[in-house]
């Protein structure tokens, strides 16, 4: 939980360079992020004693299953959300900005981030499978490489290759990437359980 305002803070003081106009964009999009991963963030919070429960009564089947599902869902749900922000992209924007810079910004992050929303679920569902699996190391070591090993750097290289746009699109190959590695993992880890 500490993890991610230190790299909101990082990635502020890094798209600061390119106004504050820019800063506030951001801030828009990270208070629709939450809220489109409402439904991502509830379902981990019920999987955790679900798995939990199954695991203790030797049910591996059904934790495999669940996780199947859950995973699945992440992927359709979060890309139905992203399609619909897009759509909603422009009347978004001008609901918290009239600046047509500010307002271009806020569409730029929605039409770039969302788009890895799918698999930034897939990581948030996997850390909470092994929280219940008793292996919270490897769902702290998900977050850090996705965000310090993945998000800062490559949200860094994209700043100097594409601008501001670059950012976004770090940040979202940060959430893509770690979305797979953790599904490997919980791929490798449940398979055995």
């Amino acid at each position: 939980n500490v993890l991610s305002p230190i790299t909101t803070g990082l990635i502020t003081m890094l798209l600061a360079s390119y106004g504050s106009k820019t800063v506030a964009a951001y801030a828009v999009g990270s208070r629709i992020e939450p809220i489109a991963l409402l439904v991502i963030i509830s379902l981990s919070t019920v999987l955790t004693p679900f798995i939990g429960q199954n695991l203790g009564a030797g049910k591996h089947k059904r934790v495999l299953e669940a996780l199947k599902v859950t995973l699945i869902f992440s992927l359709i749900w979060q890309g139905g959300i992203s399609l619909i922000l897009i759509v909603l992209s422009s009347p978004l924007a001008h609901i918290f900005s009239a600046d047509l810079d500010v307002t271009g910004s806020i569409q730029n992050f929605i039409w770039i981030i969302p788009s890895s929303y799918g698999f930034l679920g897939i990581s948030i569902l996997v850390c909470s499978a092994f929280n219940a699996a008793h292996k919270p190391m490897l769902a702290t070591g998900i977050q850090l490489l996705r965000l310090f090993g993945l998000y800062i750097p490559l949200a860094y290289s994209g700043s100097h290759l594409f601008g501001v746009s670059g950012i976004f699109i770090g940040i979202s190959l940060g959430n893509f990437i770690s979305g797979i590695v953790a599904f490997f993992l919980m791929r490798k880890h449940f398979a055995h359980e």
